[in-house]
């Protein structure tokens, strides 16, 4: 291959090609892309979370598909999160319910219903960002 005309040529394409690509990747990069490993995702990463880990399921929230009835609807999280327990911030309050879903219930909805899903630190902080920074 690498003796004959059409080879080199071949060659010398896949090579022109990646080196394309390559200043394509460094000039058009997202923010995510240089971000460091450990930084947390967008928002819009949120929203994929929330569809994809099941919560979409279980509860409604605005501005989404969600028909889920099984849990307590989340619209108006962003409002009353902070007062829902004395002493304890929106987003402490949002990160406990989704780590360990008993610690506080909602008025009609019981112990029990929402598992304990397995998310990591990242996942849940990209969540409770999400589900506190979303405008209804």
């Amino acid at each position: 291959m690498w003796g004959s005309t059409r080879g080199l040529i071949v060659t010398g394409s896949l090579v022109i090609v990646l080196a394309a690509m390559t200043v394509i990747t460094w000039t058009s990069g997202s923010e995510t892309d240089s971000a460091p490993r450990d930084a947390a995702p967008a928002v819009a990463d949120g929203q994929a979370l929330f569809q994809t880990r099941g919560c979409i399921g279980c509860h409604t929230i605005s501005l989404t598909a969600s028909g889920g009835t099984v849990g307590p609807g989340l619209t108006g999280l962003p409002q009353v999160a902070a007062t829902r327990v004395e002493g304890m911030t929106a987003s402490d309050y949002v990160r406990q319910s989704i780590r360990e879903p008993d610690a506080y219930t909602v008025q009609g909805y019981g112990p029990g219903v929402m598992p304990v899903l397995p998310l990591t630190d990242l996942e849940v902080d990209t969540l409770v960002e999400y589900l506190l920074e979303r405008k209804p």
